[in-house]
């Protein structure tokens, strides 16, 4: 199978995703990679480690060899081989708009071989081989899942809790692509968080559960600061600008 995209978008899908591969110490091996799945007029990359999980997509503007199937036409890629590809594979310059192809082949004999060429000289330039293109069998279907929970229907509860560190992961998509994440609470598994950027990524983030005590701490510290943040503001003095808005 040959796939031929642009590197900037590789780029991008790349770097949104790979913060959800799992960690290569976890209990689950199989998911310490990054997915990629080839249809004729897309590549969608993707990765989960759980909590979090994100889909790019990013265009293919000419393949060879692809079988049809959404579970063959695909290869899988571990954090240190995305490290390399993005450290070899630049982004395009600004006046260099159109260019920077990549060619990506997976090699036919036990998909045990994956070459990405850049193709957008008059002659092939940089190439790099990875070993293990062979996509593990055991990994989720992760586009069900997005797509589930896209289609659950908002729901939102008042007040929504999530992991910090998980939510930082989200960044990288918004990093990538220039754009403002979008944060929809759904009616899914525990109140599932669709996560958004722009017209390329989607993801989900697991919200985290709060019981009655911390509900109760909530709105008592709330109710504090509401306290606190009156009687500071009182005391301060507001900008001339401020004042003649307020009159």
């Amino acid at each position: 199978m040959r796939l031929y995209v642009q590197t900037d978008d590789l780029r991008q899908a790349l770097q949104a995703v790979v913060p959800h591969a799992a960690d290569p110490r976890d209990d689950v091996p199989v998911l310490a990679r990054v997915r990629c799945v080839a249809t004729p007029e897309n590549m969608f990359v993707m990765a989960t480690n759980r909590y979090t999980m994100g889909i790019a997509a990013g265009s293919v503007w000419d393949h060879d060899g692809m079988t049809g199937s959404a579970q063959d036409d695909a290869f899988d890629l571990t954090g240190v081989q995305v490290k390399e590809l993005l450290t070899l594979f630049h982004a395009a310059k600004q006046d260099d708009a159109g260019k920077g192809d990549l060619q990506i082949e997976v090699r036919p004999a036990g998909r045990d071989e994956l070459v990405v060429t850049d193709i957008s000289g008059l002659f092939p330039g940089k190439a790099l081989t990875l070993p293990g293109a062979d996509p593990d069998q055991g990994y989720p279907n992760l586009a069900r899942l997005v797509e589930q929970t896209m289609s659950a229907g908002r729901a939102f509860s008042g007040i929504l809790a999530t992991n910090g560190r998980l939510l930082k992961l989200f960044g990288a998509a918004a990093q990538a692509y220039g754009m403002p994440l979008t944060l929809e609470p759904t009616s899914r598994s525990k109140g599932s968080i669709l996560v958004a950027c722009g017209e390329s990524f989607r993801g989900v983030l697991m919200p985290i559960g709060m019981d009655d005590d911390q509900l109760s701490d909530h709105a008592e510290w709330t109710a504090r600061w509401g306290t606190w943040l009156e009687d500071l503001a009182a005391g301060m003095s507001e900008p001339p600008q401020a004042e003649e808005a307020a009159a």
